[in-house]
């Protein structure tokens, strides 16, 4: 089954002062060069692969944000 993963939810648990920085650390993190890409990604990445997935996690955790389930919305595709 295809999935799809959207971290949306997690970049609206961030304080909005860290949300620009958080951006950015996404970017790198997923090897988006465009805000436009950053977007799709935030919105739907389908079957993520792990160590993206992984890295995303990583940033979050940067800003405190740990719990997966604050970060994630998970829907079939």
């Amino acid at each position: 089954m295809n999935l799809n993963y959207s971290f949306l939810k997690g970049t609206r648990k961030v304080k909005y002062e860290d949300y620009m920085l958080l951006q950015e650390d996404l970017m790198k993190a997923l090897g988006t060069k465009t805000k436009q890409h950053y977007y799709q990604k935030r919105k739907r990445i389908t079957n993520i692969p792990v160590q993206e997935k992984e890295a995303v996690e990583k940033v979050f955790a940067k800003y405190e944000i740990t719990d997966p389930n604050e970060i994630w919305d998970i829907t079939p595709a």
